[in-house]
């Protein structure tokens, strides 16, 4: 059980306080709030009064590399959840490692799967979008010169098999120079015009860098089926 004192800090069982670094989040249909962490076999759920809470542990995130924990996770209209590894994609060629789980991760064993995304790309966010399609936000370090690059592509979950990849496809780059930035977190939001996709950057604390809002709509009669 953990005790809520700050978003980020956490109150353990022998009421000592510790930091996460927190990654994704996701909000249940039960008003409880769950939150992946880098470098941690569990999961964070917060329950619904916001006094108290739990560690969830997931013994497949052992298996992660480092620096590659649940950066994106989504509840999908259905009840499964999903949960994307960030940097298992090294050497694979584009191939990502994922989990799903029939219902929540409390609540339900997870199942490998993979996913191929553009190669150098690792996943940071994800959400679906009202037509049951999954964007996913995706990143890379360019070197030369130093700059993050971010794209976004589309998946359909109906489409997953745990005997081969899900397929995606790219819709667009940020790549810009006045557009660049470190951009790892994701929400859409529905709208009679089509839906709206806001994107949030990271700073890293660092100078160079700024946290800023990016606000695009997706033109749904263009989108592939």
């Amino acid at each position: 059980q953990v005790g809520i004192r700050r978003a980020v800090y956490f109150k353990g069982p022998r009421r000592e306080w510790a930091v996460f670094d927190i990654e994704s989040a996701v909000a249940a249909p039960d008003d409880s709030i769950w939150f992946g962490l880098e470098d941690d076999d569990r999961l964070i759920r917060i329950d619904a009064d916001r006094s108290k809470g739990a560690f969830v542990r997931i013994p497949a995130l052992k298996d992660w590399p480092k620096n590659g924990g649940p950066e994106a996770m989504a509840r999908l209209r259905d009840g499964r959840w999903m949960l994307l590894c960030e940097t298992c994609g090294a050497r694979r060629g584009g191939l990502h490692l994922g989990l799903v789980f029939a219902d929540a991760p409390d609540r339900a064993k997870p199942q490998p799967f993979g996913i191929a995304l553009p190669p150098g790309f690792d996943p940071v966010d994800m959400a679906q979008l009202p037509d049951g399609h999954l964007l996913i936000l995706t990143r890379r370090l360019a070197l030369f010169p130093p700059h993050f690059e971010s794209g976004l592509v589309l998946a359909d979950p109906a489409r997953l098999d745990p005997e081969r990849p899900l397929p995606t496809q790219e819709l667009a780059r940020i790549d810009t120079p006045p557009l660049r930035e470190n951009y790892e977190a994701m929400v859409v939001q529905d709208a009679p015009q089509g839906p709206l996709v806001w994107l949030l950057s990271d700073d890293n604390g660092m100078a160079l860098q700024e946290t800023r809002l990016m606000k695009l709509r997706l033109d749904t009669k263009r989108l592939p089926h």
